[in-house]
Parts: C-alpha cells; structure tokens; sequence
C-alpha cells in the first residue's frame, strides 16, 4: 500500500493535477473574498465535489 502511495504521488501527471487544484482554491478564495461573498461552505462543497469526486477515482484507476 505505501509503494502505490509512493509511486501514485511521484507521478508527474499527479503532482500537475494537485498543483491545479491549489491553484483553483487558492484563485477562487481571493476571487470571493475579493467580491466580498466567501464562504467556508464553497471550500467543503469543493473538496467534497472535485477532490473526492475526480481525484480518488482517478487514485483507483491508477491503482488497477
């Protein structure tokens, strides 16, 4: 399990699609707070929709 951890976040196509993500988060809190309409909720909702919803199936697509 630790080598599939391992080999699953040296991958270069991995660390792009993190990177990405920390980019939307990171734009999109300034972006809100900016327009004065930020909200923890966003954050949950898009953990919960893009992170669990794309990344961990693409972690057991890699797997198999």
């Amino acid at each position: 399990m630790g080598s599939f951890f391992h080999a699953f976040f040296e991958d270069a196509r991995v660390q792009t699609l993190l990177v990405l993500i920390a980019l939307d988060i990171a734009l999109g809190v300034v972006a809100s707070v900016k327009a004065g309409n930020f909200r923890l909720s966003f954050v949950a909702d898009f953990a919960r929709n893009d992170l669990l919803g794309k990344v961990v199936p693409f972690a057991f697509i890699y797997a198999a």
